[in-house]
C-alpha cells in the first residue's frame, strides 16, 4: 500500500503511544486473481486515536478497510484484536469483536439518526419490538 496514515488525538482524549493497540493489521496482502490489491499492510490503532487513510486510488484503502470490517479475508499477514491473533470470516465476526464500518456514502438509512444506524440490525429491543433509545446510545463507540 502507497497510501499514508496520520495519527490524531480525539477531543478530549488522552492518546498513549505506548498503549498496545485494540487492533491492528500486519504486513497485510489481499490479491484479487493477479491484481494485488494490498501488500504488506500495516496499521495500528489505539483507544482515542483518530486516523486518515489516505493514497491515491488503486492504494489499497478500501481493502484495508474491507479486511479490517470482515468484508474479505486476508491472503497473508495478520490482524489483531487487543492483541490476540483474529480471523474474520464475515462482517458479523468483525461486529462481534466490536468491529464496525461505516461507509462514507450516505447508503444507510437518512432518516435515522447516527447512532441508530451505528447500531442498524443490532438495536436493544423492548416489547413489541420497539427500539430502547437509551440502551442504543450505550452501545455506541466511546471515543
Amino acid at each position: 500500500m502507497s497510501g499514508t496514515t496520520e495519527t490524531r488525538g480525539a477531543p478530549g482524549a488522552t492518546t498513549d503511544p505506548s498503549a498496545p493497540p485494540i487492533l491492528a493489521l500486519e504486513d497485510a496482502t489481499k490479491s484479487y486473481g493477479a491484481v494485488r490489491a494490498l501488500r504488506a499492510g500495516t496499521i495500528s490503532l489505539r483507544a482515542g486515536e483518530v486516523r486518515a487513510l489516505v493514497g491515491e486510488n488503486g492504494a489499497g484503502k478500501s481493502t484495508m478497510v474491507k479486511l479490517l470490517g470482515g468484508v474479505t479475508r486476508l491472503d497473508d499477514g495478520e490482524m489483531l484484536v487487543d492483541g490476540q491473533p483474529v480471523d474474520f470470516h464475515s462482517p458479523t465476526d468483525a461486529v462481534a469483536a466490536g468491529i464496525a464500518v461505516i461507509y462514507q456514502e450516505p447508503t444507510l438509512f437518512p432518516d435515522l439518526s447516527v447512532p441508530e444506524n451505528v447500531v442498524m440490525g443490532r438495536h436493544p429491543l423492548r416489547r413489541l419490538r420497539r427500539i430502547r433509545p437509551r440502551s442504543m446510545r450505550r452501545m455506541e463507540p466511546s471515543g
